[in-house]
């Protein structure tokens, strides 16, 4: 199962709390809303851009391109500062303005990986009805479609809708450290099938799930 956002989530390693930032002084409050809203609007411009080059890009994949950016700026744009808002103590805005670059990390971080949790989930959907298709495109052709390829895949199903309506419902019940987890060994593995092909495909939680989903909706 693909993991668009994996890479956001790759590379950290925390403890996701589910605590409250502890209140902040006005001064304090006042220095971590400038400095998310100076990450939102850098953020909204590399965006802009990026979708900007997307724009002539036509059919299938086209579409999936810009779903996908679509979900990566919600991420990064939306959840990213919005927490980083709420969730900042006296010691992590302290921190950020001393550039204490450990502390300052682990802070990040810990936003990015709940942001990028919270990510898969809201387009648990949207992969898994482009996974049906690229497996539907394979089964006709027998090779995976190439991202410039001038075949269109097959059409969604009633069944893949079905599935995939099963499989976000599912994968919306996981907690933070489970899709965590699902998305570092998933990453994990697709570096080591760069360097060595002969690698097995990681078949972990995400794909469990899209599986048990299929033969629950007879597909």
């Amino acid at each position: 199962m693909r993991l668009p956002l994996f890479c956001l989530l790759t590379g950290l390693t925390v403890v996701i709390s589910p605590a409250m930032g502890a209140p902040l002084s006005e001064a304090d409050s006042t220095w971590i809303n400038g400095f998310a809203d100076k990450m939102e609007a850098t953020c909204a411009q590399r965006f802009d851009q990026a979708e900007a080059k997307l724009a002539d890009k036509t059919g299938w994949q086209g579409d999936r391109a810009r779903e996908m950016m679509a979900a990566e700026r919600r991420v990064n744009c939306g959840c990213l500062p919005t927490r980083i808002r709420v969730r900042a103590t006296p010691e992590v805005v302290a921190a950020l303005k001393d550039r204490n670059v450990s502390a300052g990390r682990a802070f990040m971080a810990e936003q990015a990986k709940a942001c990028g949790a919270q990510g898969l989930r809201d387009s648990a959907r949207t992969n898994c009805l482009a996974t049906e298709q690229e497996a539907a495109f394979e089964a006709v052709h027998g090779r995976k479609p190439a991202e410039d390829d001038a075949e269109p895949v097959p059409a969604l199903t009633a069944a893949n809708e079905r599935t995939c309506a099963c499989y976000a419902e599912a994968v919306g019940a996981l907690d933070d450290a489970t899709i965590i987890a699902e998305a570092e060994a998933a990453y994990a593995n697709f570096r080591a099938r760069v360097e060595n092909p002969d690698t097995p495909r990681h078949q972990g939680r995400m794909e469990n799930l899209l599986n048990d989903c299929r033969q629950r909706t007879g597909q």
